[in-house]
């Protein structure tokens, strides 16, 4: 529960500038509107939503991931095709990253632990 709070109230942000369809951490102004539905949360060591009316564009994706070692998450496209992804601390509060130039359509998040230690897993898509 607390992770969840967490989740909801806390936010980091990071300046910076990314290429096209790279990740890239959020600066205050970028990430807009509520977290699309659905998201996902689990106790476990991964968690993966899909969110089927993507406009395209610009789309923000936060992570927290309760475990140590290294956790990754990866955007996807409609063909399964990675659009974004990025590596970062699993012992890092939660974050979020900036995606430029998405496509419009379906888009599905995938986030994990990668030595599948983790006790908790949350991910969400705003835009």
């Amino acid at each position: 529960m607390v992770s969840k709070l967490k989740m909801l109230a806390v936010s980091v942000v990071f300046a910076g500038l990314g290429a096209v369809l790279s990740a890239t951490p959020a600066t205050a102004g970028q990430a807009a509107g509520p977290l699309a539905n659905p998201r996902c949360d689990t106790d476990t060591w991964n968690c993966a939503t899909r969110y089927e009316w993507f406009t395209g564009g610009t789309i923000s994706i936060d992570a927290d991931v309760l475990g140590g070692g290294t956790a990754q998450w990866q955007l996807y496209d409609g063909s399964q095709r990675v659009v974004c992804s990025t590596y970062f601390p699993a012992i890092d509060p939660p974050r979020s990253w900036i995606c430029n130039n998405v496509a419009a359509g379906n888009v599905s998040l995938f986030v994990q632990e990668l030595s599948h230690t983790a006790v908790a897993t949350h991910g969400g898509l705003r835009w």
